[in-house]
């Protein structure tokens, strides 16, 4: 069938279908694939059958829409008459980057307006621009009190672009690149310029834990050292119980590589960050590690990728696990070796195809 026929048919379909095979339809969309960071879209195609759908005023329909459409030119209308939940839903789902990019700001930003911001900045296909006004609280983000200004910025923690590296590998774009690496530089500098409280150290440690690690113009040292603000009480206690701020020099370590300087540092949160990211063909003896920082050496090297690789690396791990302090016998060590095992074999399987050689048998026989 000719595609200006496909083009009248599906319209029709469209005119008179359920609601519910409406909403099918908008669900089951395939992906377009875009030269613009190579990245699979449901962007720049359906306007017209979205215009059809929006006219039929349907509420599942018009969830649909804001769930999973990709037409840039329905979603001023359909925001207009959207409910507040489903303007959440359009600022959280829709593609052209959540809708509007305008809120309904007066003298200051409401909590209605909060909520939908918040959805808005988990959003991955929102603007660098989105991401630039937030880091530097302009734009639209202006107003924020402080209180919300680090809420929204927790919540952008958990946008999954934050935590993408920008993908090189086909069509070059010098400027698109740029933009895509300022997200990262402009989120690191936040560690700047923030006051040095245990408050934001909270806030940024939720939105840097997962951030990819660039930036090229930070000192990582002095910001390091700007955040050596934990309570002292706390030094004596627990890995799980130290300060906010000891977490956050966890993830600023990651912006530099896990040499034999981060090994020896004096600062427990930069060799527990190392713990986490160093690779065990540099540091051969690394099972002496737990001599000097014991529990805080095997969590963060239990989520070390570069542990599981091997069958070696994998069975010394897991002793150490059963070394690791234990004086309430919880076996929680154990537990979590156990735990991250059954996920590294759901996503890397192939790390576990490999089993040692057997020792040869005897030719000996005995009587």
């Amino acid at each position: 069938m000719h595609e200006h026929i496909k083009g009248i048919v599906e319209k029709r379909f469209l005119e008179v279908c359920t609601p519910e095979m409406a909403f099918a339809w908008l669900r089951d969309q395939p992906p377009v694939k875009d030269f613009y960071r190579h990245q699979y879209s449901r962007l720049g195609a359906a306007d017209g059958q979205e215009k059809v759908l929006l006219d039929r005023q349907e509420a599942l329909i018009d969830y649909g829409l804001a769930r999973y459409g990709r037409s840039r030119e329905v979603t001023e209308a359909l925001y207009a008459r959207l409910g507040q939940s489903d303007r959440c839903v359009m600022r959280a789902c829709h593609v052209s980057g959540g809708g509007p990019e305008t809120f309904n700001i007066g003298e200051e930003i409401s909590s209605t307006v909060q909520g939908e911001m918040e959805c808005w900045v988990t959003n991955p296909n929102i603007g660098d621009d989105a991401f630039l006004d937030l880091f530097n609280r302009q734009g639209v983000f202006e107003k924020a009190t402080d209180e919300q200004w680090m809420q929204l910025l927790a919540w952008a923690g958990s946008n999954p672009r934050l935590a993408t590296a920008y993908d090189d590998s086909g069509y070059l774009d010098g400027w698109d690149e740029y933009s895509y690496r300022k997200v990262f530089h402009q989120a690191w500098q936040l560690t700047e310029k923030v006051p040095a409280t245990q408050e934001w150290a909270g806030t940024l440690n939720v939105l840097l834990q997962n951030l990819v690690p660039a930036a090229h113009d930070l000192d990582v040292a002095g910001v390091l050292e700007r955040w050596r603000i934990d309570d002292p009480e706390n030094e004596s206690k627990p890995w799980h119980s130290q300060s906010r701020s000891w977490y956050l020099r966890t993830c600023i370590a990651r912006l530099e590589e896990a040499t034999s300087a981060q090994l020896s540092s004096g600062d427990a949160a930069v060799r527990a960050s190392f713990y986490g990211r160093f690779d065990p063909h540099s540091f051969p003896k690394w099972q002496t590690f737990i001599d000097r920082d014991g529990e805080v050496f095997f969590q963060y090297a239990v989520m070390n990728n570069m542990l599981w690789r091997s069958w070696d690396d994998r069975q010394q791990l897991s002793e150490i696990s059963w070394a690791v302090p234990d004086p309430r016998s919880n076996m929680d060590a154990p537990n979590l070796f156990r735990a991250v095992e059954q996920r590294m074999r759901a996503e890397h399987p192939d790390w576990f195809e490999e089993r040692p050689e057997a020792p040869a048998k005897s030719g000996r026989k005995w009587f």
